[in-house]
């Protein structure tokens, strides 16, 4: 599809890896028609707990699934969004509370700025795995355990805002990277 003059288009990545976040801040920041950055957590929900009750545990316990690169506690590069959002503060407080083990529980407006910028979503293995078989049926296109993350996460995004955009999955992994996966997940 493509975009009106005054149509945005929203952007879904997975939570382990916040490269896909902060691309999308800076695309927003030069101008580019970015609506919400939907930010899809498996099982290991850190990135949630942090948006929705405030607080991320950095000694959490990392629960294995299927989509490994999203199995983490301390999202990656997470400390450079921070510091996009706040500046040095918010960054040097997240990796000292990191390091130390702590629970980081960011400023008020700091917290109210990550709460602005992505809306987070939960999506269960089990949902994964429906979400690749459906797009499989529907579409006959095979998608990585990633990209059905995302697409299942996108879902409740649209589900519960009655948004409707446009949105680009910023793709993680090519399907053939985990055909064992993708042979367990579609039986």
């Amino acid at each position: 599809g493509t975009l009106g003059k005054r149509e945005k288009a929203d952007i879904a990545c997975i939570s382990g890896d916040f490269s896909g976040v902060l691309a999308a801040e800076y695309l927003k920041i030069m101008g580019f028609p970015v609506g919400t950055v939907v930010c899809c957590c498996n099982e290991n929900n850190s990135v949630w707990e942090l948006i929705h009750l405030g607080t991320l545990r950095t000694d959490g316990v990392c629960i294995p699934t299927r989509t490994k690169l999203a199995d983490t506690v301390l999202p990656e590069g997470l400390e450079h969004f921070l510091w996009l959002l706040g500046g040095d503060r918010p960054a040097v407080d997240f990796a000292k509370a990191a390091y130390m083990g702590l629970s980081y529980t960011p400023s008020e407006e700091v917290l109210k700025a990550l709460q602005r910028q992505i809306y987070v979503s939960v999506v269960s293995d089990n949902r994964m795995a429906f979400a690749a078989a459906g797009l499989l049926r529907t579409t006959r296109c095979l998608v990585s355990p990633y990209d059905a993350l995302c697409y299942a996460g996108v879902q409740d995004y649209r589900a519960k805002s009655g948004q409707n955009r446009l949105c680009l999955v910023l793709s993680q992994r090519a399907p053939w990277l985990d055909a064992e996966v993708l042979a367990d997940t579609l039986g």
